[in-house]
């Protein structure tokens, strides 16, 4: 499955097991995984609004099944957006509980609002406790 650079979150699916990826930590997931909101790289569109909101997608599929100790793990996504890269506002928010998280399955997907700006990253919060297993591949696809 190959999908265009700019169109994914990050260069490979995001690991859930990663370090950065602690329990209640915030990242921020552009072309890498991050917790500095700063530093974090962003998907840009080169055009406010470039085929938004119907043509375009956030999908979340499952990459490799989720696992945790007490299979209680959760994973809160928010996808921002924002016209300058500067200040970031949450246009799409969901939780994904580790049972959600199956290999090979699409686990969520929203059509990306119209008033969404021209850059766009995912915010991740890990909740109840931290995976020992599963990845996840978050993409932009047009309808």
């Amino acid at each position: 499955m190959l999908y265009e650079k700019k169109r994914t979150f990050g260069r490979e699916p995001i690991d859930l097991t990663a370090a950065a990826l602690a329990k209640d930590a915030v990242v921020f997931v552009g072309q890498a995984v991050s917790a500095t909101a700063g530093t974090a790289e962003t998907l840009d569109y080169e055009a406010d609004n470039q085929h938004f909101p119907e043509e375009n997608t956030l999908e979340v599929i499952g990459w490799e099944t989720a696992a945790s100790v007490g299979k209680a793990a959760t994973l809160t996504l928010t996808l921002q957006s924002s016209k300058d890269a500067l200040s970031w506002k949450d246009e799409v928010a969901f939780t994904l509980a580790e049972a959600d998280i199956v290999k090979d399955s699409l686990v969520r997907r929203f059509s990306i609002p119209a008033q969404a700006g021209r850059h766009m990253r995912l915010k991740a919060v890990v909740g109840t406790e931290v995976f020992t297993a599963g990845k996840v591949l978050a993409l932009v696809r047009p309808l």
